[in-house]
């Protein structure tokens, strides 16, 4: 019939044991050098963003058969920042 049902192939990334193991070491020396009242934070961004997203479905094969779906600028999105406090599991 001429269809292909794909979907992109992904490859999980890789955590490096050694820089974990460094930042680990690192952390707990940082820790242990705390005052009464120091607290070390966690932080990290997420960027959403309100647009199209393609996936896949059943489409004749060839280039002649692409489909093409509109999206905007990409250019309004919010950037969220967040922190995590280990020590109570308090979030900023």
């Amino acid at each position: 019939m001429g269809f292909f049902y794909k979907k992109p192939k992904i490859i999980p990334g890789k955590a490096d044991p050694i820089k974990q193991a460094e930042f680990i070491e690192k952390y707990l020396e940082i820790k242990s050098k705390l005052k009464e009242n120091d607290q070390v934070y966690f932080i990290d961004s997420t960027h959403p963003t309100h647009n199209t997203r393609a996936s896949c479905g059943w489409i004749l094969k060839g280039k002649e058969n692409d489909k093409f779906i509109k999206t905007n600028t990409g250019r309004d999105r919010i950037n969220l920042n967040g922190a995590l406090n280990l020590n109570n599991h308090s979030a900023i």
